[in-house]
């Protein structure tokens, strides 16, 4: 399929230098044995290890209540960081209580931090919302000390999805920490 991208009326050097960088890249990959299907079979291995399948339909109550059980940290819903204490018995006591009893509730849990209240919110309100699951991002949590980096030992996993009626396309549905 060609691209559909319009050519550069510039003398197209910069495009030249990614494409003989990007070629090399691929070179290399292929240098050290790495294919597609061992990628593939990495992120399988990546999603089994989470307890999922690659291509599998899942409520975010269901992955929030499945890594809660399994005890692997969840750091961000949707985009939207994690506070943590929410699940679907909380939100089905909030749905049928009043805006009062939900306030009291989130200063009970939070206390006066705001943010983490919206966040609380956001989060119960796309619990329903449903995503076939088919991709994944791993990458290393860094720290910084002195002005140098150095790597934890703990990998910050963000799964995307697809919504199952095909009207959200590679959402961020569930970030989580491995160590």
């Amino acid at each position: 399929m060609e691209s559909l991208k319009a050519p550069s009326r510039l003398t197209n050097r910069k495009s030249n230098r990614l494409e003989l960088r990007n070629k090399k890249n691929v070179l290399s990959i292929i240098d050290v044995d790495v294919s597609s299907e061992t990628l593939d079979n990495f992120f399988k291995g990546v999603f089994n290890s989470l307890g999922l399948e690659v291509g599998a339909s899942y409520k975010i109550s269901e992955l929030i209540t499945k890594f809660e059980d399994k005890k692997i940290q969840i750091t961000a819903v949707r985009g939207i960081k994690y506070p943590g204490d929410v699940n679907t018995v909380l939100k089905d006591f909030l749905d049928k209580e009043s805006s009062f009893t939900r306030m009291v509730v989130k200063n009970t849990l939070f206390g006066g931090d705001s943010e983490t209240k919206e966040n609380f919110d956001k989060i119960l309100e796309c619990m329903d919302f449903e995503f076939v699951l088919d991709k994944t991002r791993v990458l290393p949590s860094f720290t910084q000390f002195n002005q140098s980096f150095s790597i934890k030992d703990r990998y910050v996993v963000t799964i995307y999805g697809t919504s199952s009626d095909g009207s959200m396309v590679d959402v961020p549905v569930i970030s989580v920490e491995l160590s």
